[in-house]
């Protein structure tokens, strides 16, 4: 699991699965949704060091 502290958010790597973060750092894993699901907004609103992350992973390849 990867926090993206930018969006609140964190990424499970084997699943490719983002879950909101919840207030004591977990992940709240009844709200899943699959990274290239996540909307526009959602990506626009990722750090350089969030994005970097997610283009490291060759998960998507958006530059700001």
């Amino acid at each position: 699991m990867v926090k993206l502290n930018s969006v609140g958010s964190i990424l499970d790597t084997k699943t490719f699965n983002v879950y909101p973060q919840n207030n004591d750092g977990t992940p709240d894993l009844d709200c899943g949704v699959y990274v290239l699901d996540c909307d526009v907004e959602w990506v626009n609103s990722l750090s350089k060091e969030d994005l970097q992350t997610l283009n490291d992973m060759n998960i998507i390849n958006y530059k700001k």
